[in-house]
């Protein structure tokens, strides 16, 4: 399976959704040929510049994932699990939508009564990026993600794996 079924498929419809705000907000182009960017106020580009940004970046991302190369390239560090400040700055239009989409999924599993972690076998548990919720230390992390940084504490120094 070239990635988690359908995940890649997320940033499909993030950066289709913001070439489809870029085009709403962009002044139409057909009444007014003769307005230039620079004829918009400064937040108003910046806004733009944003969505213009994001839409590339995420088609970009889809593409790595279903390719399943280039996940170093979010600067996640392999014996700690964080991702960099500079990875946040630079990724922002990445990193964003999936913080926020990732915090909705939880909020709702949280309604559903879904766990952030369960014990599938005495003293084996499977959890998401919510993990750290429980508390626990624990012996081992593997950590399959690599947009988000690892929050749970691990027994020892070598307990987290990428």
């Amino acid at each position: 399976m070239p990635t988690v079924h359908g995940v890649w498929m997320k940033y499909v419809v993030i950066s289709a959704a913001s070439y489809f705000w870029l085009y709403l907000v962009s002044p139409p182009y057909e009444e007014n040929p003769s307005v230039d960017m620079e004829d918009l106020p400064v937040y108003h580009q910046c806004f733009l510049s944003f969505l213009a940004y994001s839409t590339v970046l995420n088609a970009i991302i889809a593409a790595l994932f279903r390719a399943q190369i280039g996940m170093s390239l979010l600067g996640k560090d392999e014996k700690t699990g964080q991702v960099p400040l500079w990875s946040y700055v630079v990724f922002v239009g990445f990193h964003f939508p999936t913080w926020l989409y990732t915090a909705l999924q939880a909020r709702k599993d949280r309604f559903l009564g879904i766990h952030v972690a369960d014990e599938v076998a005495p003293g084996f548990w499977l959890g998401g990026r919510y993990g750290n919720e429980l508390g626990r230390t624990w012996d081992g992390i593997i950590d399959l993600t690599c947009e988000f940084p690892e929050k749970a504490r691990g027994a020892t120094p070598d307990s987290y794996l990428l």
